[in-house]
């Protein structure tokens, strides 16, 4: 599947797929410049496909992309989309324009999209000058990148007290876009370094979003009562 925008006249906007490994293409939605695709963590299932586009819309399908709605939603510009991890219980989706807050959509049976601003547990939401990037990785973990400020913020989802957090990069200039390895916290962006220089491709392992585990001793381990316990610990670095 492939969101495409007209770029200078060579290539017609709309939404696209392929069944033979991009031999060929069929276009399936035409007419709007789209900006950014997510699929659903269970599309074998639920076949439902999430497109932003550039004029501040997004649209959805249920049929793996025969056909989509507009969501409702009204924001600016260019759109980002996310699914979250755990769509299948919780029917919650993310979108995010050039100059807005972040919105959280949550999908009723018949498809309908209740928005509103994503905030977190001391109601602060994060509103972005130029928003270039917007995903869901792991279990719990959204990630948002701002190109006016260059930096990504995160917020741990479906956790008591998140609050958002930023990791900020003096050498990242101009981020676009956001890509997660599915299933890990690694993240990919390209520094675009619209004002001179090559296009640098970053990358990102968060290791930091997750629960601690307990590696020694074994969950449940018994022993003998010790009346001398020493803990050695080691410096985690995320």
């Amino acid at each position: 599947y492939a969101a495409c925008w007209d770029w200078f006249g060579n290539t017609e906007g709309g939404f696209y797929k392929t069944t033979n490994s991009g031999l060929s293409w069929k276009s399936a939605e035409t007419g709007t410049n789209f900006n950014d695709i997510a699929l659903s963590p269970d599309f074998e299932d639920d076949e439902t496909i999430l497109l932003g586009s550039m004029n501040g819309k997004v649209y959805m399908s249920d049929n793996a992309g025969d056909s989509f709605d507009d969501t409702g939603v009204t924001l600016s510009g260019d759109v980002y989309v996310a699914f979250d991890a755990e769509y299948s219980d919780n029917a919650l989706i993310y979108a995010c324009g050039d100059d807005d807050d972040i919105q959280v959509g949550e999908v009723s049976d018949t498809d309908d999209v209740d928005w509103d601003g994503l905030e977190d547990d001391t109601n602060e939401d994060t509103e972005y000058a130029e928003c270039t990037g917007l995903v869901v990785a792991g279990d719990n973990a959204l990630y948002a990148i701002d190109a006016d400020a260059p930096g990504l913020d995160r917020l741990l989802l479906h956790e008591d007290d998140s609050l958002w957090e930023s990791a900020d990069d003096d050498d990242l200039d101009d981020p676009f876009h956001l890509w997660v390895t599915p299933g890990t916290n690694v993240l990919w962006t390209i520094d675009m370094d619209f004002y001179g220089g090559d296009p640098e491709l970053w990358v990102l392992e968060d290791t930091c979003s997750g629960q601690v585990t307990l590696d020694s001793p074994p969950d449940g381990y018994q022993h003998d009562r010790e009346d001398v316990i020493q803990l050695a610990w080691n410096e985690v670095r995320g």
